[in-house]
């Protein structure tokens, strides 16, 4: 079995639910299914790929979380402070609206 490359990690509960990871060596959203027979998660997938540029942006939104999370786990930042520092959040592109 080949492992493949994760950038981000969006969504966790009892396991990955949502994120950017690499699909046969391309960049791909995933987003896990929702069986509404069982009203629960289901073991599969959505994958939608991704071009270079909305990389970039996750690449760039996910070292903005994970030096926010670092902060806050060394007791630098409150909570109320998520999604990112405020320096580092002055200047980023619009990430969401892409």
């Amino acid at each position: 079995m080949a492992f493949e490359r994760v950038y981000a990690i969006w969504d966790f509960y009892d396991g990955i639910r949502s994120g950017v990871a690499d699909y046969e060596r391309s960049p791909h959203y995933f987003e896990q299914e929702w069986n509404r027979e069982n009203d629960d998660y289901a073991e599969t997938f959505t994958l939608k790929s991704i071009d270079e540029d909305t990389l970039a942006l996750v690449l760039e939104q996910w070292d903005i979380f994970r030096t926010w999370e670092g902060a806050l786990q060394r007791g630098e930042v409150p909570p109320d402070t998520h999604p990112g520092l405020p320096e580092s959040m002055r200047g980023t592109r619009s990430w969401k609206q892409h």
